[in-house]
């Protein structure tokens, strides 16, 4: 698996057009750095995957990023910094026991949960 991740990752640092990022089922344990610059991008799928938190570098696709998928991770909470993410329309964080959020703010739509953090 970690051949078919460098690969794939190697193939799109030489990609910085990418608009649309699946990186599910990868037992990614962090987000790779190089997604960070690909500030085009407008979907990025991230389920299924170890990540236990979201760095900082996720605000430098705020201007683009309209729909990103953290589903069934390892997330406790709710990323700050997603709140830099201004475009964004849907975020899916399913599959996860969060603390401090209360299920009826991630039930009720990504607007809501960002005025919320």
């Amino acid at each position: 698996a970690r051949n078919r991740v460098f690969d794939f990752l190697s193939r799109l640092y030489h990609a910085p057009l990418t608009k649309s990022l699946n990186l599910d089922d990868l037992e990614l344990t962090r987000i790779p750095w190089y997604v960070f610059e690909l500030t085009g991008l407008t979907q990025l799928s991230l389920a299924r995957n170890k990540i236990a938190t979201i760095p900082p570098g996720i605000r430098t696709l705020g201007p683009s990023l309209t729909s990103l998928d953290l589903s069934h991770n390892r997330l406790c909470s709710i990323p700050l910094d997603l709140r830099f993410l201004t475009k964004l329309e849907d975020c899916v964080f399913t599959g996860m026991e969060m603390e401090f959020v209360p299920k009826v703010i991630r039930m009720a739509g990504v607007k809501i949960m960002l005025r919320f953090i």
